[in-house]
Formats: structure tokens, sequence, C-alpha cells
């Protein structure tokens, strides 16, 4: 798992506090910022490796189930509307306006939100509400001049993958490995690109990095690729260290 659970910073569902970890070159004058939730938080292991070869300070601002969005979201734990991410977001957003990073990277889960009447939307409407609260949030940095860019979601393949290859060790290979479909339409991916493309926002589409020809196979390389269901493992995420570097350091040094 990622560092940042053992530094206490990771906000679990009550916290709301933007409190930060942070990796790389404390004293460095080049920071990054990286904002969301869980699956924000998978990529410090390579975000932090990055930073340290190029001199940045990486600041984590992560959250469980919470992305960087404006839109009232929902909280599938507690089947209720998610107050407390509302107030983390507006702390959160408050901080980097304040004191600014050189690049904010946002990532996270398929949003799922909250309608008018305190209930969950579904469907394309959830989507459109979404993309909306997505493209809200990451306009106010924007408009400050902080770029903003987008690391897109990994597919949620939706089994536990590290038990289906216990389960298979003789045929892992067909037995774990699934059609990239249903795991790409799991994901936050769609969301993601709308808003990015409404703001002309920089993304990089880890789905087929993942996934490649058309699967998404548990093991790559000798590496297992998910540690659940939806989450990626560390070593799965450093090995892909050269496609992050290739994406990022352009952006963060060409500003």
């Amino acid at each position: 798992m990622a560092d940042l659970y053992d530094q206490d910073c990771h906000q679990d569902a009550h916290g709301t506090a933007p409190d930060a970890c942070t990796f790389g070159d404390p004293a460095s004058g080049t920071v990054v910022a990286l904002v969301g939730d869980s699956h924000a938080g998978q990529w410090q292991p390579p975000l932090a490796q990055i930073a340290q070869a190029e001199g940045w300070r990486l600041d984590t601002y992560t959250k469980g189930s919470c992305g960087l969005t404006s839109a009232r979201t929902w909280l599938g734990t507690t089947d209720a509307p998610y107050t407390a991410c509302g107030e983390w977001n507006d702390a959160v957003l408050a901080h980097l306006l304040a004191d600014p990073p050189d690049v904010v990277v946002v990532s996270s889960n398929r949003a799922e939100v909250v309608g008018a009447d305190d209930e969950r939307l579904t469907g394309a409407s959830e989507d459109r509400a979404a993309v909306a609260g997505l493209t809200a949030s990451w306009s106010r940095l924007q408009a400050a001049g902080v770029p903003v860019v987008v690391l897109g979601d990994t597919p949620w393949v939706g089994v536990d993958v590290p038990e289906c290859v216990a389960q298979h060790t003789d045929d892992w290979s067909t037995a774990c490995t699934l059609p990239v479909d249903v795991p790409a339409r799991r994901s936050g991916v769609a969301q993601q690109r709308a808003a990015a493309d409404a703001l002309g926002l920089p993304m990089l589409d880890v789905t087929d990095l993942m996934c490649p020809d058309g699967t998404c196979p548990p093991i790559i390389g000798g590496v297992l690729v998910w540690r659940d269901a939806d989450h990626v493992t560390a070593s799965y995420a450093r090995s892909l260290v050269p496609e992050l570097r290739d994406w990022l350091a352009p952006l963060v040094t060409g500003r």
C-alpha cells in the first residue's frame, strides 16, 4: 500500500482537515500536489519516486471516497450523503488557493452524486452532475493560475484479484483475466475525461497500460496489478514510473 497511510494524513470518512503528507525533497521550490480519494493515493509511491529524482516536493491531500469536486457526493458505506467530503473539499481548495503549488494532480474513483432530494442520482443524470462538480472545482484552481492535470482513474475489476490468483495458481492468466469493457465503465475515467476536455486539461489515461489488448490481466511483467477489486498495488504503480515521468515532468518543468 501507499506510504501515506502510515503517516496518518489520509482522511477517513469523518476527517475534514486539509492535512498533507510530504514526499520527495521537502525543501524544494517546486511543489506538486496530489489531490483526491484512495484512487489518487494509490499513485503516491511512483509520484514520490519521481519527485525525489526530479528534486520536487510532493504534497498529498487524500480522503477516503472523496475526490476534488464541488458536487454533493454519496457515501456507500453509510448509504447517505457524504457531508464530510464537501467540508474537506472546501478546506483543501482554500488551502491550495492560499498557498498554490506549481501543479495539482487530481485523480479519483467514479463519483456517486446526491440530488436535490438528498437521494443518490443514477445513470446519465449522475454522470452529468459528477462532471459538473469536477469541472467547477478544477476550474477554480485554473482561474487562479494553478495548473491542473488529470491522472485517469484505474479500471475497477470488481473481483478480489489476490484471492483469485491464490485460488487459481495454475490457471490465473485465464481465470482471473477480464475483458476491459466492464472494468473501464466502473471507473471514473469517463467522467474525468469529460471534465478535462471541457477545461482543456492534460490527462493521462492508464487504462491501456493496465488492460493491454482489451483484457485486464491480474499480473503484468511478473507484478500483481491489483491489491483488491479496484486499487493497484504499490509495486505495480511503481512499475509505471517511466510512463508517469514522461507525462508529468514536462507539465511541471515546462510551465
